[in-house]
């Protein structure tokens, strides 16, 4: 969660600049994967959501 934070502060950018894309599913721990990636610089933050 806080290299999401990380990033949305960095670049304090609108909700449409990323993209949120979901890589899988995790048993340890058990969550949903996801790769969020501010779309102007390309930067990204991989986030497991239980």
């Amino acid at each position: 969660m806080d290299e999401l934070i990380k990033l949305i502060l960095m670049h304090k950018g609108k909700s449409t600049d990323y993209r949120i894309v979901i890589k899988g599913v995790q048993v340890m721990p058990i969550g949903v994967e996801l790769e969020i990636t501010h779309l102007p610089s390309s930067d990204h933050a991989m986030l497991i959501v239980p």
